[in-house]
């Protein structure tokens, strides 16, 4: 699965949204959160992804990610719902649906 699909699944299963990704990197609500946003919970601890140097891809993605689409459920409410299209399997799996994010760190 792609990284960043993973991730915008990941971060509605966490409540983070594109209205709330600048908080969150300000004060991560939870450790997964800062993990995903790649920001210390704690200091001195170390964060990101662990993505290899050579991919050029920094731990920080999912903030520009997040900041511009927002998670699933955005995504899907801003360009799906008005076509009267429903979640239905696409919803997360907590809710009914198959959708649930690999564990990454």
């Amino acid at each position: 699965m792609n990284m960043v699909v993973n991730g915008i699944i990941l971060a509605e299963e966490l409540g983070v949204s594109s209205e709330n990704v600048d908080q969150e990197i300000q004060s991560p609500s939870d450790p997964f959160v800062g993990a995903l946003l790649g920001v210390p919970v704690e200091e001195g601890e170390e964060v990101g992804l662990g993505f290899d140097p050579g991919l050029a891809i920094e731990g920080i993605f999912m903030q520009n990610v997040l900041g511009a689409v927002g998670n699933y459920a955005d995504i899907w409410d801003r360009h799906l719902t008005p076509l009267g299209h429903e979640r239905g399997i696409n919803a997360l799996w907590t809710d009914g649906g198959i959708q649930y994010a690999i564990p990454f760190r």
